[in-house]
Formats: structure tokens, sequence, C-alpha cells
């Protein structure tokens, strides 16, 4: 098959994967390179580099032959279905339960880690893990959120031990906002919260406004901020309390 015809059809048929593409190597030298690696024998480096191929080619390789023994190193030319159920299953492995790639790979028999990846990357991104016949499921797209919004769903998050598929649940946000919110807030605090964008639109605005006016806003923003500090304060009251009853 032509290699850029291919790119095309494995980026753009998500319920499908080729099993095997054809590979220069005969399925006798590709069963020997697994077994010395899998016999200690060699390491997975210098196995790729004997034969000439990617370290990744050769980890496939080892994941089929583990999942379907010598039947999985023959070489196919069918388009290979996975049921979204499974998909998902296995995204959920790698984000929540912290199973490696290999991992989610041979619990799953997942061709290879670039297919797991791009399921990865579509959840994370709040695409569509689809079906090969008729429909599809949908993840939680990214929606608009106030700092508000974004600043309680954070502290739901660390309170539930970073549950990230309870909020997203919840909110009805994307998993990728969720992490990204609670990276930032862990790194540079609640101000990393709030959404810069438009504020020269807002600056010209309150230019406009009187001095009582602006006065006005600045209050309402000092108010603000206090009632972030009085909640951020409470959620540490209440995670500390959780901490010392889980010691006892």
């Amino acid at each position: 098959m032509d290699t850029e015809l291919y790119k095309i059809l494995y980026v753009t048929l998500g319920g499908f994967f080729m099993s095997n593409r054809t590979s220069n190597h005969t399925l006798n030298q590709r069963l020997a390179a697994v077994r010395k690696v899998l016999e200690g024998e060699s390491s997975v480096s210098h196995g790729a580099r004997e034969l000439g191929v990617s370290k990744s080619t050769l980890t496939s390789w080892i994941i089929k032959y583990q999942n379907n023994g010598v039947a999985g190193l023959k070489e196919s030319h069918t388009w290979r279905h996975y049921p979204v159920d499974l998909k998902h299953t296995a995204v959920h492995d790698y984000l929540d339960n912290h199973l490696s790639q290999l991992e989610c790979c041979r619990k799953y028999n997942i061709s290879s880690r670039g297919v797991l990846r791009r399921w990865v990357n579509q959840y994370t991104n709040g695409k569509t893990l689809k079906k090969i016949t008729g429909g599809s499921t949908k993840m939680k797209a990214h929606r608009k959120t106030t700092y508000e919004q974004r600043l309680e769903i954070v502290h739901f998050t660390l309170a539930s031990d970073k549950d990230y598929r309870a909020a997203m649940a919840k909110y009805g946000v994307s998993y990728s906002q969720v992490y990204s919110w609670v990276q930032k807030y862990e790194r540079d605090g609640y101000e990393a919260l709030v959404d810069h964008r438009g504020h020269r639109i807002q600056d010209r605005t309150v230019a406009k406004l009187s001095k009582e006016e602006q006065l006005e806003r600045q209050l309402k923003k000092l108010e603000a901020r206090n009632q972030d500090l009085a909640a951020e304060n409470y959620f540490l009251k209440k995670l500390s309390a959780l901490e010392n009853e889980s010691e006892q």
C-alpha cells in the first residue's frame, strides 16, 4: 500500500486499524527477535538495531506475540475493529489507573502504543471515539466557564483525590480542561485560573467610566478576591480534616 495513503487511512478511520503493515522481515525473523527479548538474550534497543527497525516496531511485535502467539506476528491486510467500550476502558485505565501504555496494549490486545495514544488524544481533547457502523460516542467537549466555576471544579477534583472523570460528569467539561485547571492551580494558585482574554477591550471600557464607577468596580474585585480566599481557606481546612481522619 502507498505510504501516504496508509497514513491518511490510519488517521481518518477511527474505528479501524490495519493489524500489520507489510514488513521486509519474515515471520521467522520477527519471531526470533521477539523471543530473544522475552528470554533475556537481547534488549529491545539491540534487537531493533539488528533488524533495522524502530524500538516501537519491535515492541509492537512483542505485544502481538504475547496477546496472540505466533499468529499475532503474521502479516494481515484486514482492518481491525476495536469496540468503543474497549477504547473507553483502555483510555480510563491509562489516565485514571495509571497503567503504562504497554500494560494497556497487552491487557486489551491493542496492536500498538500509537493506536492507544491516538485514542487518549481524542478523549482528552473532547473528540469522538468512533464506532465501526453507525453512530459514535461523543466525549465531553470544551465549554466556556467562569472563574468561579473553574475554582469550584478544581476544589471538587482535589477533594475527590483527583477524580477527573467525576468532575467531567458533574460539571460537563472535558478531561483536558479539568486536568489543565488542576495543574495551573497547583503550580501558580487560584490566580492562574483567571481568563485574561479580552482584557484590552475591558481596559478601554474602564477608561470611559467615572472615578466613582471605577472605584466601585475595584471594590467589587476586592470583595470577589476575599471570597476566593475564604473559599480556598475553607477548602484547605476540609482537606486537612480529611487527611487527619485517614491517618487515625
